[in-house]
């Protein structure tokens, strides 16, 4: 089953930036979306299906 990414995206998960703050207040917004951005610069170089064959007929 193929399932589309929660908050509209798949890294990270989408209460991210919610969820870091709760827990560690002293970190800058500005360093939220730096970090969003370096997880997702090796999912945009990644093969979307490395593995996959294609099968036609």
């Amino acid at each position: 089953m193929l399932m589309r990414p929660i908050g509209g995206r798949c890294n990270p998960r989408a209460d991210f930036e919610e969820t870091v703050p709760a827990h560690l207040p002293a970190i800058p917004p500005a360093h939220l979306a730096a970090a969003v951005a370096a997880g997702d610069r090796p999912l945009a170089d990644a093969s979307p299906n490395p593995g996959a064959t294609t099968t036609t007929g």
